[in-house]
């Protein structure tokens, strides 16, 4: 199924050893047994990634990641029937008028409407976001789970990418440069 997607970078994540996988650093004190590193000397994780199967069970590149946010966001592949309810939401403690949808966040931005996720695994944050306005899927990947040391959000950081794109797109009369 995800070869149809053409996401070719990525793999259930479920054993230890992940081919590619670059080690990330945690925080968060000891969870899932994880004191620093999430690799260790031999490439393996620490803890067995399985227990997420649930949340989503893969590891990819964050260009797959983008992907999938378009592939998502843009809706090609629902039934039309179901596309208002996936993206329909209800209130949710997720940020400023933030809703929850079907396996989606939708929330307004400076950019308009955007619909994505953010991640969480020990040593590892992640967001990506679809903003269907710009027909543009961005997304970012930290091999940290040290939240306050990324500086900001992870979505800040995605609108500040979609700014630096948007300036590119865009003459400075307001053409499109695409």
């Amino acid at each position: 199924m995800l070869e149809r997607f053409g996401l070719r970078d990525t793999v259930p994540s479920d054993r230890r050893r992940i081919a590619g996988l670059v080690p990330g650093y945690s925080g968060s004190g000891k969870a899932f047994g994880v004191d620093e590193k999430t690799l260790d000397a031999t490439g393996a994780m620490v803890f067995n990634p399985q227990f997420e199967w649930c949340g989503g069970g893969l590891a990819c590149t964050t260009a797959d990641l983008a992907r999938w946010a378009r592939i998502y966001g843009r809706a090609d592949h629902w039934p039309k029937a179901l596309r208002a309810e996936v993206f329909r939401g209800v209130a949710a403690e997720l940020g400023p008028e933030a809703k929850y949808g079907l396996g989606v966040i939708v929330r307004p931005t400076r950019h308009g409407i955007a619909l994505g996720h953010s991640g969480f695994m020990p040593g590892y944050v992640s967001e990506m976001r679809y903003y269907p306005e710009l027909d543009l899927a961005v997304a970012i990947q930290c091999n940290t789970d040290r939240r306050k040391q990324l500086g900001m959000p992870l979505s800040r950081y995605l609108d500040d990418i979609v700014d630096s794109v948007g300036a590119s797109r865009t003459g400075r009369d307001g053409t499109s440069g695409r």
